[in-house]
């Protein structure tokens, strides 16, 4: 108890120095008692970035192991299982950034990112701030479109090129062919119902498309279909945001204060950001909503779609 109480204290002097706090809270992780563990915990809730960010690290390596059985990890309030992918993603991004480290390897890594969902973020991260390696773009684009998560699918096409996707589309040829309703509505509930909302049906990501036809004309549509990137309606302008513990958020920005951001992602939900861990805030160029392309919709698919909308009533 004496030493827990003592490493405790020295993680939260203000008269050591960031690596003795940070030996501190080392020390503390590998005492196996529930003391320890209440202690990392108090920890973890400092107000004080280095101390909680390394606090919590700790009680999501040490749960998996000796202290799964000293706390009841349901009223701990961390997710721990998230804050070891974490930790685990933080890692591989330190390789793949490696000048040192075998360019096969940083594949390895680079791959293994794009296919979780906390890695994806990372990845987008670093690409919108110029950070990810050139000659990694066309292995990520190889798995990313398979991440778990919607938010980084949907996100990756302004950076990365799915296999196969590159493909012209003519407005012209979409426009003469005769599309039906009813199979466009089975490809718009598939492809596009997970941003946009027909009626009740759908999420408010983006426009509510209900009365489309009173704006656009076929044709227009159409353009807005194909060309995503040409023209985004204001208020649903996308933002990236990456944070100083190395996370990543894309979604619009519901409101903006000097305390904090709320930002609205893809699934609608809502994520407060401190202010103060904020390192980049870039608002997108490009749309959120994918090529066509990406979606490996035909000419065909996309008339249909065109056709559903055009009627709705």
């Amino acid at each position: 108890t004496l030493a827990v109480d003592d490493f405790r204290k020295r993680a939260l002097s203000n008269l050591l120095s960031d690596e003795e706090r940070s030996a501190s809270l080392t020390a503390l992780a590998f005492l196996n008692t529930k003391q320890a563990a209440q202690a990392m915990v108090e920890l973890s809730k400092n107000k004080y970035k280095l101390v909680n960010e390394q606090a919590t690290y700790w009680l999501a390596f040490r749960q998996s192991n000796d202290w799964f059985d000293l706390l009841d990890w349901r009223k701990v309030g961390i997710d721990t299982k998230r804050e070891r992918i974490l930790a685990e993603m933080k890692v591989r991004k330190m390789k793949i950034l490696d000048a040192e480290l075998p360019f096969n390897e940083k594949i390895s890594n680079a791959r293994n990112m794009a296919r979780d969902a906390i890695g994806g973020q990372m990845l987008l991260g670093m690409a919108a701030d110029n950070s990810l390696p050139k000659e990694l773009f066309s292995e990520i684009g190889k798995v990313i479109f398979e991440n778990p998560n919607l938010a980084v699918r949907v996100q990756a096409s302004p950076y990365f090129k799915k296999p196969g996707s590159a493909k012209a589309f003519s407005i012209k040829n979409i426009l003469a062919i005769n599309g039906d309703a009813v199979a466009g509505e089975k490809i718009f509930n598939a492809n596009c119902a997970t941003c946009h909302k027909v009626k009740a049906k759908g999420m408010d990501v983006g426009p509510d498309l209900t009365l489309i036809k009173n704006k656009f004309s076929k044709e227009a549509l159409t353009d807005a279909i194909v060309n995503p990137n040409a023209g985004v309606l204001l208020g649903y302008e996308q933002w990236l945001i990456n944070t100083k513990s190395g996370e990543t958020f894309f979604g619009i920005i519901v409101s903006d204060s000097e305390r904090a951001t709320v930002i609205k992602d893809l699934t609608g939900r809502k994520v407060t950001i401190e202010t103060s861990s904020i390192v980049l805030k870039k608002k997108q160029s490009a749309s959120v909503m994918p090529e066509p392309g990406s979606l490996t919709l035909s000419e065909k698919d996309l008339a249909d779609v065109v056709e559903y909308l055009a009627g709705l009533r």
